[in-house]
């Protein structure tokens, strides 16, 4: 779904459902610098349970979205953010362990071409489920959600390097 507004003051209109919108389960949507839409979706073509999906900007909407292969995995992969240049995306996934979601990173040398096989972000990475919220635009700042003690329950951290 998508509202619009014709100012940063403005009010927002109606909410629309977007034409991409499928009867499956779509949603953390992440808009990169060009426009496009990443979402996590539970739609036939993936290869997962969850998977990363993409719909590139195309005017006022988007493209036809179609599912990221070189990130995806059997199992589930979502919660998309990218560094600010496009180069670079974080995103949990529990490809090694199903139900133990941990933070993954790939790279990619140009915007035109694909991602790198995913590397696993130990230091960010516990037992239980992680995921990232935000990213700087320069990579260097990221709020995740993540089960860490003291509480045992899901908080938002900040990390940094």
């Amino acid at each position: 779904f998508a509202a619009r507004r014709p100012q940063p003051s403005g009010r927002f209109s109606l909410i629309e459902r977007l034409p991409l919108s499928s009867t499956s389960f779509d949603e953390k949507p992440f808009v990169d610098g060009d426009g496009g839409l990443w979402f996590t979706s539970r739609r036939l073509g993936g290869p997962g349970l969850h998977d990363i999906w993409y719909a590139p900007a195309d005017g006022e909407g988007f493209a036809d979205a179609s599912p990221v292969p070189e990130l995806n995995s059997p199992l589930s992969d979502d919660a998309v953010v990218m560094r600010g240049d496009g180069l670079m995306i974080y995103f949990s996934s529990d490809r090694e362990e199903e139900g133990d979601r941990d933070i993954y990173v790939a790279c990619r040398a140009d915007r035109s071409e694909h991602f790198n096989p995913p590397l696993r972000v130990t230091e960010l990475s516990v037992t239980g489920w992680d995921h990232p919220l935000w990213l700087s635009p320069d990579g260097r700042r990221m709020l995740i959600a993540t089960y860490r003690s003291p509480s045992q329950s899901q908080d938002v951290w900040e990390v940094s390097r």
